[in-house]
């Protein structure tokens, strides 16, 4: 979550696969600030994260309204954001979003991809639109 072993600037790109969601509390804003560090200027930030209303039936019986939280045995294991509320602490933490969507995904939950720079925009761009389309 610190990500003390590598210096700042140090990546062109980095991806988020799926782990966004498992981050709780304080911590999602730890996790965006140092990944921010960590990222050359003009870098690409890719998000791949839950999001969205939970629609199965025994997954809701663990999801908390109020925090979004999924709650197991008292332990919170993974945050649901909405997507607008994903997308503002990701902004807020100094990105800037180039393009996100949802895709609807089985009958639990629905999935985000985000792609954000951290400056300026660069080539890599190029390379990954077609991920996201």
């Amino acid at each position: 979550m610190y990500l003390k072993e590598f210096k700042d600037n140090f990546f062109d790109f980095i991806l988020d696969g799926h782990c966004l969601h498992c981050i709780i509390g304080k911590d999602r804003k730890i996790f965006l600030r140092n990944v921010h560090r960590v990222l050359k200027p003009g870098g690409i930030f890719i998000v791949m994260t839950m999001c969205g209303e939970v629609k199965g039936r025994n997954l809701k019986k663990y999801f908390d309204e109020k925090t979004r939280l999924i709650i197991k045995n008292r332990i919170a294991v993974r945050y649901i954001g909405l997507a607008e509320d994903i997308l503002r602490e990701i902004n807020d933490q100094g990105f800037k979003i180039i393009k996100w969507k949802i895709k609807k995904g089985n009958r639990l939950l629905n999935r985000m991809n985000l792609l954000s720079k951290q400056q300026d925009f660069n080539l890599i761009w190029k390379f990954l639109k077609y991920r996201i389309q």
